[in-house]
């Protein structure tokens, strides 16, 4: 949050050299990425809505009308927690590819 700003959202993130950030307040969404294939390392920051192309996210996943096998679906006991999930992380295949993981 933005200090002094009712219903602000800021994120930010610093990954091998990359800066992404998103600043959201009353004004609109700010938004600093690294300029893409440029070997300098340069970023931009820019205003959402001065955007000539609008994104359109998409929010689902398309069913192949597969069900699952029951080995699939199986539990698994392993006797603890300590194994268990801490970070969930979901993004597109693009953004996969791209960040290189």
């Amino acid at each position: 949050m933005l200090r002094g700003s009712t219903g602000s959202l800021a994120a930010v993130s610093f990954f091998e050299g990359e800066l992404m950030a998103m600043i959201t307040d009353r004004s609109g969404t700010q938004v600093i990425g690294r300029v893409k294939n440029d070997s300098r390392g340069l970023h931009v920051m820019y205003c959402e809505s001065n955007q000539t192309k609008k994104y359109n996210p998409k929010c689902d996943t398309p069913d192949d009308g597969l069900m699952y096998t029951s080995s699939q679906i199986e539990f698994d006991s392993r006797g603890g927690s300590s194994d268990c999930v801490r970070l969930y992380w979901e993004v597109n295949y693009d953004i996969y590819q791209d960040k290189g993981a």
